[in-house]
C-alpha cells in the first residue's frame, strides 16, 4: 500500500494542485445533494493535501530566499509571464483573483480548526498572519501594513481588558515581524526577477491623513458572525504612547447571539513598574543626593578655611 506522497491523488496545495485533486477526488453520491456541498469538500481535500505538511522538515528549501511553492504560487496564471506565455491585464486580474481566493480559503480552514480547537478545550487562541508582498515600490512601515488575526469573541466579551492585550500583541507582530519580512519579500522578489505588478498584495494603502487616536484597539470583525479581524498597523510608539496618556479607549466590544459588536470605552492598565528598574533609580537618585551633599559640605569647608585665615 502506497503513502499518500507516492500516491495518484497527491498533489501540491496549491490553486492547480488543489484543481486537479478535485477532479480526480470528486464529492461521493451520497453528499451530492447536500447544498453547498462543493465548498465543503474542497475544503476537505485541501486537508487531505496539507496533512502533516508542518512536520515534513521542508521549511528553509529556499531558492532566493523563497520556498518552491511560494514560487509555483505567485506563478498560477503569472502575473508575470514567462517566455512564451502572454496574458493581458484582464488575465492577469483574474488569475491574481484566484490566487486570493486561494489563500482565503486556507485562512477559513485555519480560522475554523481554531474555533473548533477553543470550543473543544475551552482555551483561547490567537493567530497572525501577514502575506509578505506588498504594493512594489510602496513604503513599507507599521502603519502600511496590516494583520490577519484570529481571536475568540467569548473572550472579549467576557474580558475588556484583554483588547489593549489584543491590540499590543497586534502591533507588536506588525511592527517587529511583518515589516521586517515584509523588507526581506521585497528584496527576494528582487532575486528572483519578479517586476512589479498590480494586483499583488493585500496590505492596504497608508493614509496620511489616519487619526490613529480614533482608531479602536480591536475592530470589528469582517462579518459580524466571524472570528476573522484585520488590524492595521499604527505608526512605531503611538499605540504605547496613547494607552500611556489614557484610562480608557474606544474597542468593539462583542454581545448577545446572534452577535453584534459595539463601540465602548474599556479598561487600559499601563504596565506595572520593574522593580528591578525601580530599585536601579533609586540607588541612582540616592548617589546623587550624596553626592550634592558631599559638594556641599566641600564648599562650606573652603568657606570656613578661607574665613579663619
Amino acid at each position: 500500500m502506497p503513502v499518500w506522497n507516492q500516491s495518484h491523488y497527491s498533489r501540491d496545495p496549491t490553486v492547480d494542485g488543489l484543481n486537479e485533486a478535485l477532479a480526480i477526488i470528486p464529492p461521493p453520491e451520497l453528499l451530492a445533494n447536500i447544498n453547498g456541498i462543493q465548498e465543503r469538500w474542497k475544503v476537505a481535500v485541501l486537508a487531505l493535501l496539507v496533512h502533516q505538511l508542518h512536520n515534513d522538515g521542508d521549511h528553509i528549501n529556499l531558492t532566493h530566499g523563497f520556498h518552491s511553492l511560494t514560487s509555483t504560487h505567485y506563478r498560477t496564471g503569472s502575473s508575470r509571464p514567462g517566455p512564451t506565455q502572454q496574458t493581458n491585464q484582464q488575465q492577469r486580474m483574474a488569475l491574481w483573483q484566484m490566487r486570493t481566493d486561494h489563500t482565503k480559503t486556507i485562512l477559513a480552514l485555519i480560522f475554523d480548526l481554531c474555533t473548533a480547537l477553543d470550543r473543544l478545550t475551552g482555551g483561547s487562541t490567537l493567530f497572525f498572519h501577514h502575506p509578505g508582498a506588498t504594493v512594489p515600490g510602496g513604503d513599507i512601515t507599521p502603519e502600511s501594513l496590516k494583520a490577519d488575526v484570529y481571536v475568540n469573541p467569548r473572550v472579549l466579551a467576557e474580558n475588556e481588558e484583554l483588547h489593549q492585550i489584543v491590540a499590543e500583541l497586534s502591533q507588536f507582530f506588525i511592527e517587529r515581524f511583518a515589516t521586517p519580512l515584509a523588507h526581506r519579500f521585497a528584496t527576494c522578489r528582487t532575486l528572483n526577477n519578479w517586476p512589479a505588478s498590480s494586483g499583488s498584495s493585500t496590505t492596504p494603502s497608508r493614509s496620511s491623513t489616519a487619526n490613529y487616536n480614533r482608531v479602536p484597539l480591536v475592530p470589528a470583525p469582517l462579518i459580524n458572525s466571524s472570528c476573522h479581524f484585520h488590524v492595521r498597523g499604527r505608526p512605531s510608539g503611538s499605540l504605547a504612547q496613547l494607552i500611556g496618556l489614557n484610562t480608557t479607549l474606544l474597542s468593539v466590544v462583542p454581545q448577545g447571539s446572534p452577535l453584534t459588536w459595539n463601540t465602548k470605552a474599556v479598561p487600559i492598565f499601563s504596565a506595572p513598574a520593574d522593580p528591578n528598574t525601580t530599585n536601579i533609580q533609586a540607588i541612582t537618585s540616592n548617589i546623587q543626593a550624596i553626592d550634592l551633599v558631599g559638594q556641599y559640605i566641600c564648599n562650606r569647608s573652603r568657606k570656613l578655611t578661607l574665613y579663619c585665615t
